[in-house]
């Protein structure tokens, strides 16, 4: 049986090749009340009858970077939630917008030390 991989050994050169995007992303297009945004996170206000992630196409999660401003700094990623509401429930969301930022927010919750 053949080896699934390749050592490397130094001086290699590595190319990331990516697919020229065809048709342009499909936008779940939905207004949100922002309460607050900097190149961190962000507050939202997340209305009662939407679910913030998952299978579905109308989800919270598609709709934030419509809402918000792409963060400038250098782990910058998608915004996305770092916890969840219920379904039928509306309230502040909070979204991170950089990879460090939803890693620690997230943690935040897990610990239960966000107060």
């Amino acid at each position: 049986m053949g080896s699934t991989g390749l050592l490397l050994h130094g001086f290699e050169t590595i190319e990331l090749l990516s697919e020229e995007e065809t048709q342009p992303k499909k936008r779940f297009n939905l207004e949100v009340e922002v309460f607050y945004e900097d190149d961190f996170l962000a507050i939202i206000n997340k209305p009662a009858g939407l679910v913030v992630s998952g299978n579905s196409f109308a989800t919270i999660n598609n709709c934030l970077p419509q809402n918000l401003k792409k963060s400038t700094l250098p782990d910058a990623c998608s915004p996305r939630a770092v916890h969840r509401l219920d379904y039928p429930t509306s309230g502040l969301l909070l979204v991170g917008k950089t990879h460090a930022a939803v890693v620690a927010l997230s943690k935040l919750f897990e610990k239960k030390t966000y107060r």
